[in-house]
């Protein structure tokens, strides 16, 4: 299956690696914040056993998220790294996971409105409880993901229409306009191909 290109402006690998350093700098700022968070967090000592047993639970739900997007860091590098070397199993560890978290937050997501609309009783108050400002920049940002997977998933069926291993294998192959300097173009390599088989079917 052939994907249309969806970055017209630009390369499908250039498209990727610019995917991968906004991905990059977003989780970096992201994993500041709440390294920023959880020394506040530390700093307080409240004196109700109940606001304590709360500052807890919400610290391990910083150390969580913590794991989490640091996991999306080093996964970014490595969908970086991916397009630089053509590495299909690194851009496919990224789609995959990718995926994973855009499903676990629309998951979240519809579980925090069930929750709101049982505790008050109404789904119109509900609605303006979760589904405000927040919900908005959540469903923003999930569909900006999904482009982004659609740019990455066609990368990779690029890689494997050209031949490009698992490992990165054959990564001299220029996606773009050549297959390598000074070889022939996309379309005269398609071609050569075509008149090497007919030559061989015919001898």
């Amino acid at each position: 299956m052939v994907l249309p290109n969806p970055c017209p402006c630009m390369l499908l690998e250039t498209g990727v690696k610019v995917i991968a350093i906004i991905e990059v700098l977003l989780t970096s700022l992201g994993l500041a914040v709440l390294y920023l968070n959880y020394a506040v967090l530390a700093n307080l000592n409240p004196t109700l056993e109940k606001h304590k047993q709360g500052l807890e639970n919400f610290k391990l739900a910083v150390i969580y998220s913590i794991i989490l997007v640091t996991c999306q860091l080093l996964l970014s590098i490595g969908l970086f790294f991916g397009a630089v070397t053509k590495n299909i199993c690194l851009c496919q560890a990224w789609v995959v996971i990718t995926i994973i978290e855009v499903v676990s937050t629309v998951i979240a997501e519809i579980l925090a409105f069930v929750v709101e609309v049982f505790d008050t009783g109404s789904p119109e108050m509900a609605t303006g409880i979760v589904w405000e400002i927040p919900v908005s920049v959540t469903v923003l940002a999930i569909c900006i993901e999904l482009y982004f997977l659609f740019v990455v998933f066609a990368f990779i069926q690029q890689l494997h229409r050209f031949g490009v291993g698992q490992g990165g294998e054959n990564n001299n192959v220029e996606l773009g306009g050549q297959l390598g300097v000074g070889a022939p173009t996309q379309s005269e390599y398609s071609t050569q191909s075509m008149s090497q088989q007919t030559s061989t079917i015919t001898t």
